[in-house]
């Protein structure tokens, strides 16, 4: 980014009531110096970007978080362009508050304070709301009468037209017609919510079936609810959709049925165009939701191309999408694509691995620093025509885990996926899939360098014959776009019915990083191939395959000794075996971590430590009949603004960022961090984490 945009960016932060910036230059071409720490707060996570002037490369962050009682090291901060670093702070409570540190190493120097420390809070999760003012839309109401409950409106158009922020409009069974919600701003503690009157008799918005409106389109406006609708019949295969949410932020979609909306069943676009703000746009919310196409897309052609009538995209964040998302607990099918996480895929193409501020460079006229921290947790996503979940685009310190994927042509898929950090964790992967369960394919020219993704503590399982990971990297009869910084590391890959494990196709001379991961499959010949920068070597085992190519030093082979849900058993080669990563599993039960997407003798419930969202809806009620639901305790709460938080060097030596503290070194024991598992975990052993309700009152 160029210095004026930047100090307008900072001032942007300054003028944020939780943020403070300031942004420093350099003092020397080669000592480097902290500028800036940014927090994004999630409900059970904080993404923490770190800015410094004058970087050359050589740097050494350390970020530690402490919660008032134990201080751990997060993940080792990722360098993704010319000078800012990422990493994130997983299993936290919602609606919790700790600190985070950030300190500086550099063998040149550091230019000034090398420690910055500022408190974060994570949001609580949304909870039932006090309206200022409540509607009432009714099938045989009338426009003209006064929209209470006993002479309710006929239209929810109506209704909207009528409320302000705070009120709630509550909604009787029947259908509906398509609505827009327009610059409407509320706030956290005023949002307008549309809902289910009867949670258990979803009202039908419908749309034409054709053309390229929206049922619901909620355009520049922030803190608006939905809640207990059926979303239908958007459009067109084209370009109907069902729920738009554009330049816009603080959407909650909750406890919906949303499906057969042609060409996008949710889009969520351009929240870089919020009024509020660049940096505000996003921090949406898709929770509990059913989502889905009911044709099972089982057409002829590609696998890319959608059959007639069937919806392209379940979920897709697109053009900017803005920072803070978080989809969980969801139930989504059936869609050519179910997610779509990132944005901006065609302009990643072309996007310099190393130029400075990379995320404020996108969108073509300097409306960036979206695409980051955006989450995919505790879902359950299947029957994708192509891929359960893309990765495809832009994204800084993308969050993918406890998902469950089944039964589609690629399960997770990057082509490609950038800048990165991206950490893909703790999720199953099984069934029958038509080429592999993780698909990498560059397919772009050397900018567009795939890189910065962690694979940890993944299980994937198939059942039927076939790949389990196709490494594509470039274009076909290509090998000059390279991938760097790919890492898999303590996962569990089987193929139980016989199946190449890695297999590649134009492989390129970078390859990923495997350690500590535990192999199966009934075959015994070319179960690896490998490029070596002419052709492809192929290993009957992993012993060869190890010794011919420097991989997997600590990998192990052999039958996972699994049961039905893929829960290792006490005899299973994955207990114990595993390595520390700092961040990610330091709470570990016995003697070592355990490869594959469960820790044996570890409590929990849902894969966020006790917490999906789940709960209460709107107006108090039970999930609605899409809502998915997951084990564990639900805090409640208001959907709160983004309270991380931004802080200079300058501020750090004098106040701590606000907290008054230091914080300690060391590793704490943090069982709950195991928790990022799937939602249907098996009951464990370690201590759960104290999560309370709090409720909140609209004025």
């Amino acid at each position: 980014m160029k210095r004026p945009t930047r100090r307008l960016l900072a001032g942007v932060l300054r003028s944020l009531p939780w943020a403070s910036a300031l942004v420093l230059t350099s003092a020397s071409v080669s000592a480097a110096g902290l500028s800036e720490v940014h927090v994004t707060p999630g409900y059970e996570s904080l993404g923490v970007i770190v800015t410094l002037e004058g970087a050359s490369g050589n740097e050494t962050l350390v970020v530690e978080y402490t919660d008032g009682t134990t201080t751990w090291t997060l993940h080792e901060p990722v360098r993704y362009d010319g000078r800012n670093w990422a990493t994130s702070a997983l299993g936290l409570s919602p609606g919790s508050s700790g600190q985070v540190t950030v300190t500086l190493q550099d063998p040149d120097g550091v230019t000034n304070s090398p420690t910055i420390g500022l408190t974060a809070n994570t949001l609580p999760w949304p909870s039932a709301l006090t309206p200022s003012r409540t509607w009432y839309v009714a099938v045989g109401g009338s426009d003209q009468a006064s929209g209470s409950q006993g002479e309710p409106f006929a239209t929810i158009q109506h209704a909207i037209d009528q409320a302000s922020a705070g009120d709630e409009i509550r909604v009787g069974p029947g259908t509906y017609a398509p609505v827009k919600v327009q610059d409407l701003q509320g706030t956290a503690d005023a949002p307008l919510v549309i809902r289910a009157d009867n949670p258990s008799d979803l009202p039908i918005l419908e749309g034409p079936g054709s053309g390229s409106g929206s049922v619901i389109d909620i355009s520049g406006s922030s803190y608006v609810w939905l809640s207990g609708l059926e979303i239908r019949n958007g459009g067109g295969d084209d370009d109907g959709k069902g729920v738009r949410i554009h330049s816009s932020a603080h959407v909650i979609v909750e406890d919906c049925e949303i499906h057969d909306n042609g060409h996008y069943n949710v889009l969520v676009t351009k929240s870089a165009d919020y009024p509020g703000g660049t940096t505000l746009g996003g921090f949406h919310l898709i929770r509990n939701n059913h989502i889905y196409d009911s044709d099972d897309g089982s057409c002829a052609g590609a696998s890319n191309q959608a059959c007639p009538g069937q919806t392209y995209y379940g979920v897709q964040f697109e053009n900017n999408p803005g920072a803070g998302s978080v989809t969980v607990g969801n139930r989504i099918h059936g869609n050519v694509d179910n997610v779509v996480l990132c944005g901006n895929e065609e302009q990643g193409r072309g996007l310099a691995p190393l130029g400075d501020d990379v995320l404020a460079l996108t969108g073509g006229t300097n409306l960036g620093f979206t695409n980051h921290d955006a989450e995919l947790v505790n879902n359950e996503l299947y029957d994708a025509r192509d891929d359960d979940v893309e990765l495809d685009g832009i994204c800084v310190n993308a969050r993918i885990y406890g998902n469950v994927f089944r039964d589609a042509e690629n399960p997770i898929s990057m082509a490609p996926a950038l800048p990165g950090p991206y950490f893909v964790m703790r999720n199953v992967i099984r069934g029958a899939w038509g080429q592999a369960a993780i698909k990498m394919n560059t397919n772009g020219d050397p900018q567009s360098l795939t890189r910065n993704l962690f694979f940890y503590h993944n299980t994937i399982f198939r059942e039927d014959t076939g790949t389990l990971l196709n490494l594509w990297y470039d274009y076909p009869g290509e090998h000059s776009v390279p991938i760097a910084n790919v890492v898999f590391k303590n996962n569990l890959f089987a193929a139980s019915a016989g199946g190449r494990l890695i297999d590649s196709n134009n492989q390129g001379t970078t390859h990923p990083t495997f350690d500590y991961d535990l192999w199966y499959t009934t075959d015994t010949q070319s179960i690896f191939t490998w490029y070596n920068g002419a052709s492809n070597d192929r290993y009957d085992d992993l012993a060869s395959f190890s010794q011919g190519t420097g991989q997997e030093p600590a990998g192990l082979f052999g039958a996972p000794d699994l049961d039905a849900s893929l829960r290792p058993d006490a005899s299973s080669p994955a207990v114990d075996s595993a390595v520390v990563i700092p961040g990610i599993n330091d709470g570990y039960v016995g003697s070592a971590p355990d490869r594959g997407a469960f820790e044996l003798g570890a409590e929990g419930g849902s894969p966020a430590g006790g917490s999906s969202g789940a709960g209460a809806g709107a107006g108090g009620g039970d999930a609605g009949s899409g809502g998915q639901a997951s084990a564990g305790s639900s805090s409640g709460g208001a959907a709160g603004s983004a309270n991380g938080g931004t802080q200079s060097a300058s501020d750090a030596t004098d106040n701590d960022g606000g907290c008054g503290c230091r914080a300690a070194t060391g590793q704490p024991e943090r069982g709950w961090l195991f928790l990022l598992g799937v939602a249907w975990m098996a009951t464990r052993r370690r201590r759960r984490r104290n999560m309370s309700a709090a409720h909140f009152q609209m004025k």
